[in-house]
Parts: structure tokens; C-alpha cells; sequence
């Protein structure tokens, strides 16, 4: 990560509510990060397989086609391209995993959410229970080493889109 990710002087919190603000911070943003990235998986998931949908339901009439004896020799190629194409794109669709991943992040999001509002209740009722905190943090800390991980890029534009 370069220098400008970290702009800014880090002041940390002083009191329980100051920690807990921060932490609400935190989580929110890491909520709408891994939705955002849920968003982005789910896209990639059906660019790549409406097209091999398409491709395989085409090469396979091209195919019966050419098997009627066609005189024209292009769509025999044309069959085995789209065959060879759909292949590949089904091949990336189960490789990258674009729907697991999806499914990942908002798991996560949802799971900071639920971390998010508990740490709202805390902060309205001004209840700053040493071991509620405890907990909470350790919460954080399970969270953070099971999420997925996220581009500093996707995390940069959701903090930009929920500063605004």
C-alpha cells in the first residue's frame, strides 16, 4: 500500500466511547466493502456465465446443424469455436468462483452489520461494560482473520461513497 492510504494523523481513541465510535466506523465501512464486493462478484458471475450459456446452447444447434450434412464448411468451425469458447468460459466460471466469493462477502457484511448495531445500542445507552467491549472486540478479531480480503481500491471507494 503506498504513503496516501494512510494520509491523515491517527489519533487513538482516549475513552470507551471514543473507541466505540471508532469501532462503529470501522465496521460500517468494512459492511458496505464486502456488500460492494459482493455486488462485484455476482456481475462477474453472470458475465461469464450468460455467455457460456449462450455459447453452449448455440454450438450445440450449430453442431446438429453441421451433422445434416451442410455444405457450408464455416459453420462447423464456427460450432467447434463456440464450443471451445463456451468450454473456456465455463472452465473460468468454475475456477474463479465468482458466486462463492459473492456469497463470502456478504456473509461478512452481514456479520459486521450485526457487530455494527450492537455496538449502536452500546453507544445510544452510553453502556461502555468493560466486558461487553471485551467481547465485542474479540468479535472484531475473529471476523477480521475469517472475512475474505478486500482491495484497497474497493475499500477506498466505499469509504469515499460513505463520506459523502
Amino acid at each position: 500500500m503506498s504513503e496516501s492510504n494512510y494520509s491523515g494523523k491517527y489519533v487513538p481513541p482516549k475513552n470507551p466511547e471514543e473507541l466505540i465510535l471508532s469501532w462503529i466506523k470501522r465496521a460500517r465501512e468494512s459492511q458496505f466493502t464486502h456488500y460492494e464486493c459482493q455486488k462485484k462478484y455476482e456481475t462477474r458471475h453472470l458475465w461469464l456465465g450468460i455467455p457460456a450459456m449462450i455459447m453452449t446452447t448455440l454450438s450445440g444447434a450449430s453442431i446438429f446443424k453441421s451433422m445434416q450434412q451442410s455444405e457450408l464448411e464455416w459453420i462447423k468451425y464456427f460450432a467447434m469455436a463456440l464450443a471451445l469458447a463456451a468450454a473456456t468460459l465455463t472452465a473460468l466460471q468454475t475456477f474463479l468462483n465468482n458466486e462463492g466469493k459473492a456469497r463470502l462477502h456478504q456473509e461478512a457484511g452481514a456479520r459486521y452489520g450485526s457487530i455494527r448495531r450492537k455496538l449502536e445500542t452500546m453507544n445510544a445507552h452510553n453502556s461502555y461494560d468493560i466486558v461487553e467491549m471485551s467481547e465485542i472486540e474479540q468479535e472484531l478479531s475473529d471476523l477480521a482473520i475469517r472475512s475474505p480480503g478486500v482491495s484497497v481500491r474497493d475499500f477506498e471507494r466505499t469509504k469515499k461513497h460513505l463520506s459523502n
